[in-house]
C-alpha cells in the first residue's frame, strides 16, 4: 500500500518535471525565435 503511494507521487513528480522543463525550452525557443539579443536560430 505504501509503496504504491510512493510510486504515484513519484510519477506526479516526474510528470511535473517533465511539463516543466517542456514549459522553460518553450520559452527558450520562443526567445530564439523573436531573436532576443540578435541571436541566430
Amino acid at each position: 500500500m505504501l509503496l504504491g503511494i510512493l510510486g504515484l507521487r513519484t510519477s506526479t513528480l516526474i510528470a511535473i518535471n517533465i511539463e516543466d522543463i517542456d514549459l522553460t525550452c518553450g520559452l527558450i525557443w520562443i526567445k530564439k525565435r523573436t531573436g532576443a539579443g540578435g541571436m541566430a536560430g
